[in-house]
């Protein structure tokens, strides 16, 4: 939204642009986990199967009511 809060008047293009650059500047963006379909399941041997997602709906059908 290109308005200033307090009063709604707009807010000049060169004014917007230098506030979104020093945004940018200030904006120090975290690790981000990596993704993958399945559910890893960790064995006591150490190995790590991964179940598809069609398993893991059937293996939820099998823990009873909720």
């Amino acid at each position: 939204m290109r308005r200033r809060m307090e009063d709604g008047s707009p807010v000049p293009d060169d004014e917007w642009h230098a506030n979104l650059r020093r945004l940018l500047d200030e904006w120090c963006p975290g690790p981000r986990p990596g993704f993958h379909s399945g559910l890893s399941v960790r064995q006591d041997d150490g190995v790590v199967r991964t179940v598809g997602p069609a398993a893991v709906a059937a293996l939820g059908e099998g823990l009873g009511p909720r």
